[in-house]
């Protein structure tokens, strides 16, 4: 009876093992993406300064960098952004947005949204606070219908 038990336990063991294998450390390839209200072209480079080319950028499904400012809430739209630098200060995320026109504006965010877009090779996925840098090039309009 004990050297069943101890297969039993050894089997349940590997099952584990291999199933915990199955997810990369339990992140998922996004085999879908929100589709966000509108299109912009963007550079990510991530905190070990991988950079990715990525359309339909959003984050959690949203066109705009959402964050405190004070006591305050704000939400700054891709549109009048140039770039946005992340750096984590302890468990808060600080993001300094430089709008369009040069001003730069800090927000605090929450370092667990996840940023989703479309690259040349698949759908990309990533925590913002795993992000650098998010540089945003264009706004891609869509086509006119006929």
């Amino acid at each position: 009876m004990g050297k069943r038990w101890v297969s039993v336990i050894l089997l349940l063991l590997c099952a584990l093992v291999v199933s915990g294998m199955s997810g990369f450390g339990g992140e998922e390839a996004p085999k879908r993406i929100p589709t966000p209200d509108q299109n912009f072209e963007v550079t990510v480079v991530d905190q070990a300064d991988v950079r990715t080319k990525v359309t339909m950028f959003s984050i959690g499904g949203h066109t705009l960098f959402i964050g405190r400012k004070g006591k305050g809430q704000l939400a700054v739209p891709f549109s009048k952004v140039k770039r946005a630098d992340f750096r984590l200060q302890d468990q808060d995320l600080e993001v300094i947005v430089e709008l369009t026109g040069g001003e730069n504006i800090t927000l605090l965010a929450d370092r667990h949204q996840e940023c989703f877009g479309r690259t040349d090779f698949g759908n990309f996925k990533i925590k913002l606070g795993d992000v650098k840098t998010v540089t945003i090039h264009r706004q891609i309009l869509p086509e006119a219908k006929n």
